[in-house]
């Protein structure tokens, strides 16, 4: 029988630790590799599979179909399973296929699809048979019964120059739980890093990993500072393993709103910059979860009170994740297992004493009568770890026998704080004075300032915020002092960000709010986020966008609590922040947060607050732009062109019809929103904002397009490029190079297309922006059709689809941005189409982007 060639599916075999056989057996292993090779090759006639080549204890076969090969393989596993070997030893045999192109040469196949099985193959164990995402696809609807399939992730392969989705074939019969893939590597998601090594926490860690084998939500519950995220981050790097798709940290100890926490989930899983809050964005993350063997730790939910149940949600609409949550008191759900994390026994809060001790005085040595100390301070602070932990930085000064006695007495004085606390609180939050209680006047009010700091404050930011008692005071000592203290921690990372943890956070507001400098130090850290928001806005159109993006983004949880103090106190001075943050908000994926800041923002101005309400107004009607929420757009904009005619501006005015336009035309309506450009257009030009001027040639531009006139579209572009040309504006000379592009494209110009193109693609797409990348990859199949490369334009558009589909990023449905006759080409290709759509699918962001511009290969 000759070689098939086209689509053709790739079945590869190899016996696993066949070296230890053939060492045991001796010359009875001839004897099994006969039976072996006599049980494949029966399969293979049965099932019209073609033996390519066989290599020692290998086979290399290919199938015309992708349901022969697969059935060939569990027929062959289930004979390899019941079969009598020599010496009555196992034979496992670890299995791969990949649907592909079958390309002839010698006396077999070439190409990268023979490489990729092999990869596939190599990956797995003895008794698996895995899967590519193209043969998965093809399959999808044509399992016999008792087949089907469990997805275990993105896995990078030796040598494969992108990672591969790969599949375990289930049966009835066969084996289903085998140990982590032989992959390079498991999903990296950003897991902090654990301040100091565990301790007395072994027992804990098993019995949680137990509980997370048959568990799919386990709680660590237990007061601040009994280390349950510590317990958290240990757990989460073992079982790293026993998850192929990766274990990603979810922080929410600033979320307070229930619906922003699947974009914080998406978030810590690195997916593109989208909202995924409210049903349809919760549908999508469901739907990228849905099968993948992914453990979530879900860090402070306690605040979340009720609105906790979004995670029971997310877990019934997604079989597969696994969620390890910590929270003060159990989430009370349905499917929730609670593990109460208690403190240290004596033996072991006494080690922790002495490792952080020596971090303190390496040459720390602790005979009978220190360990006798040792053992009082930690009894006296509940061998709560983080107690155990600050008393153990006093060693730098103190004794052990002097820390022990001055600790009890301190504590019997403080613990006549609140009797409403629980005892291990009451203890922690003693341990806590007494360390603050230590500190001069200048640690105590930078310590107290860090309440207005949940994300962490440089040198230079608590300067800026904290009220100099002294005109040459510098915090850099009394910061020194808190960090020796245990109260602060320096960035593990070597960053210059001090941080403190959230329950030392709590006490720290408690201070600011008793000490009489609160509202001076709240309107100080309000105002210096307002005035880099301010610089921030301005810049976030430059090549710099991306750092200042990153800027913010290290300010987030700073932005949102100094946001809400402004809301409260100060509606004005807030609206002027959330104003310049519209564009981090969309670029970084907290369109749903910003639409609930300005939306409480604008119940708090007044009426005649007309500038503030303004601003609030414009950065509103961007948001839900592009959230896709056009009729509220266009409500927010066009309340904005009235309180600019009102305010007499003709620079806001110019602007707010600018804005208004696009929700206009995005409903049908191109007269009017070609109007609403013309007035823009007049008014820029008697401003002699050049800018502005280039901005509104890009709309008519657009518009030119969608009324069919292509050339004067291209001559309103040229003219927009031209203008932005040498200006700072890169943001919006990437788009009017991309509509131009688009423009030359739909003239069926594609080299002149591609050079607009790529050069748009290379100013957008560092900044992360998933819209300008999708309609890029829609730019870019356009021009392979053009060119006749159907395999590029399939792999291009199996990409777009499935951030699309993950992102709900709909501009590109709209049809001038459609993939023309994309259904046509799907259907003429057949399997082979459907294959290179699940290859495109199967790239990341970043991979994808350089696939379009011709930097790497498929």
């Amino acid at each position: 029988m000759g070689l098939p060639t086209g689509t053709v599916t790739f079945f590869m075999t190899d016996i696993e630790g066949s070296t230890r056989l053939l060492a045991d057996l001796g010359d009875d292993y001839a004897r099994l590799l006969l039976d072996h090779h006599a049980i494949v090759r029966g399969e293979l006639v049965h099932h019209h599979g073609v033996e390519v080549s066989t290599e020692g204890d290998s086979f290399f076969c290919v199938f015309g179909s992708a349901v022969d090969a697969v059935e060939t393989a569990v027929a062959v596993q289930r004979c390899l399973a019941t079969h009598s070997w020599p010496r009555g030893r196992q034979v496992r045999v670890r299995m791969g296929l990949h649907t592909g192109e079958g390309v002839p040469g010698g006396d077999g196949y070439v190409g990268m699809d023979v490489h990729r099985v092999a990869r596939v193959t190599a990956a797995g164990h003895g008794g698996q048979i895995l899967l590519t995402a193209a043969t998965q696809t093809l399959l999808d609807g044509h399992w016999a019964a008792g087949m089907s399939v469990v997805r275990l992730g993105v896995h990078r392969l030796k040598d494969l120059p992108a990672p591969e989705t790969l599949y375990q074939l289930l049966a009835d019969g066969l084996a289903t739980r085998f140990p982590p893939l032989r992959s390079l590597e498991a999903p990296a998601y950003d897991l902090p890093a654990e301040p100091a090594p565990i301790v007395g926490r072994e027992g804990d860690a098993a019995r949680v990993a137990e509980l997370m084998a048959g568990h799919r939500l386990v709680t660590l519950t237990g007061p601040g500072g009994v280390g349950k995220t510590r317990l958290a981050l240990h757990l989460a790097g073992l079982l790293r393993g026993d998850f192929p798709d990766g274990v990603a940290f979810v922080p929410l100890a600033e979320v307070r709103d229930p619906e922003l926490v699947p974009d914080e989930i998406a978030r810590a899983l690195a997916l593109p910059a989208a909202s995924y809050g409210g049903p349809e964005g919760m549908a999508r993350l469901a739907d990228h979860l849905r099968g993948r063997r992914v453990l979530l730790v879900i860090d402070n939910v306690e605040q979340l009170g009720d609105g906790a149940e979004v995670i029971a949600r997310l877990l019934q609409a997604a079989p597969g994740p696994r969620v390890l949550a910590t929270s003060r008191g159990p989430l009370r759900l349905r499917e929730e297992q609670r593990y109460p994390v208690e403190s240290l026994t004596r033996d072991a809060a006494v080690e922790e004493f002495a490792e952080r001790a020596r971090a303190v005085r390496p040459d720390l040595r602790l005979g009978p009568p220190e360990l006798d100390a040792v053992a009082r301070i930690v009894d006296g602070v509940g061998r709560l770890p983080l107690a155990v932990e600050l008393a153990a930085s006093r060693v730098g000064t103190l004794s052990t026998a002097e820390i022990a006695d001055r600790l009890g007495y301190q504590l019997g004085l403080l613990r006549s704080g609140p009797r409403d606390l629980p005892r291990r609180q009451q203890t922690l939050r003693s341990t806590l004075l007494w360390s603050y209680d230590l500190l001069d006047e200048p640690a105590r009010r930078i310590f107290a300032a860090f309440a207005v700091f949940p994300g962490g404050a440089t040198l230079e930011a608590m300067d800026q915020v904290v009220p100099r008692f002294q005109a040459d005071a510098d915090p850099l000592e009394p910061m020194a002092a808190l960090v020796d203290q245990g109260l602060v921690r320096r960035g593990v990372d070597g960053s210059e960000r001090f941080s403190t943890l959230q329950v030392v956070r709590e006490l720290a507001a408690e201070l600011l709010e008793a000490g009489g400098d609160g509202p001076e130090v709240w309107r100080r850290a309000a105002e210096r986020l307002a005035a880099l928001a301010g610089l921030a806005g301005r810049l976030l159109v430059t090549a710099d966008r991306a750092d200042w993006l990153d800027r913010l983004q290290a300010e987030h949880d700073n932005l949102r609590v100094a946001l809400a103090w402004a809301t409260e106190h100060d509606p004005v001075l807030a609206a002027g922040m959330a104003a310049q943050l519209w564009r981090y908000w969309q670029m970084r994926g907290y369109l749903g947060e910003g639409r609930i800041v300005l939306e409480t923002l604008l119940l708090r101005l007044g009426p005649d607050d007309v500038p503030a309400r303004y601003a609030a107004l414009a950065a509103l009607g961007g948001v839900a732009y592009w959230q896709r929420d056009l009729p509220a757009g266009e409500t927010a904009c066009t309340e904005a062109v009235r309180l600019a005619e009102q305010l007499g501006d003709p620079h806001a005015l110019a602007e707010s019809l600018y804005n208004l336009s696009f929700p206009v035309w995005q409903q049908g309506r191109l007269d009017e929103a070609g109007r609403l450009a013309d007035r823009s257009q007049q008014l820029f030009a008697q401003l002699g904002d050049g800018n502005g001027t280039a901005r509104t040639l890009w709309l008519h531009g657009i518009l030119a397009v969608l009324t069919g006139r292509l050339d004067t579209a291209e001559q309103l572009l040229e003219e927009s490029v031209e203008r932005h040309r040498g200006s700072p504006d890169v943001f919006h000379l990437g788009w009017s190079l991309r509509m131009l592009g688009r423009t030359q494209l739909l003239q069926g110009r594609a080299a002149a297309a591609r050079q607009r193109i790529e050069e748009s693609m290379r100013l957008l797409a560092p900044a992360g922006d998933v819209s300008a990348i999708l309609l890029h990859l829609a730019d870019f199949a356009g021009i392979a059709a053009l060119e006749g490369d159907v395999d590029r334009e399939l792999r291009l558009v199996g990409a777009l689809r499935h951030l699309r589909g993950l992102t709900g990023t709909d501009l590109v449905d709209h049809p001038v941005n459609a993939v023309s006759r994309i259904e046509e080409t799907v259907a003429r290709s057949g399997a082979a189409g459907e294959r290179l759509l699940a290859e495109g699918a199967a790239m990341s962001v970043a991979e994808v982007v350089r696939y379009a511009l011709r930097e790497l290969s498929p």
